[in-house]
């Protein structure tokens, strides 16, 4: 286990060794390695998998628990999250949070705005995505009951 954290240390400049998975960390942005998965992101953009878990389980479960057909409950989920995560990149990625600063040397302005994305695509734009696996998921389920 030492020895795979020397060599992530060597290969990305930075590595820690957490419950024996290696985790590296280049230029802000988070990798998690664990064999055959890697998940990349800044700021708050892992929440994009988080609220979309969540709220796919809790509707399958709603939909379970209501006698319906709980892949109704995936796409509806999938809808969902695609409204939450459109709330929640648009709160975290605001223009309102810009900061301007100033270089003393230059007397340039530098403007800071905030970056929260997954796969480097920013949190809001995930919402797209969902919503259209949502959709897609919907009318396989609706051209399968007609035919």
């Amino acid at each position: 286990m030492a020895q795979n954290c020397e060599a992530g240390l060597q290969r990305a400049g930075f590595a820690l060794c957490l419950f024996g998975a290696e985790v590296s960390i280049r230029l802000n942005a988070k990798l998690i390695q664990d064999d055959e998965m890697i998940v990349i992101w800044k700021g708050w953009g892992v929440l994009v998998i988080v609220i979309t878990a969540l709220i796919v389980v809790l509707t399958t479960v709603l939909f379970e628990k209501a006698g319906l057909s709980v892949a109704y409950g995936g796409a509806l989920g999938m809808i969902l999250s695609a409204g939450a995560i459109w709330l929640a990149g648009n709160k975290f990625n605001s223009p309102q949070k810009n900061r301007v600063l100033l270089d003393k040397r230059t007397g340039a302005e530098v403007i800071l705005k905030p970056d929260h994305s997954l796969f480097f695509i920013k949190m809001q734009y995930w919402a797209f995505i969902a919503g259209a696996i949502g959709l897609f998921m919907l009318v396989n389920l609706l051209a399968g009951r007609s035919s």
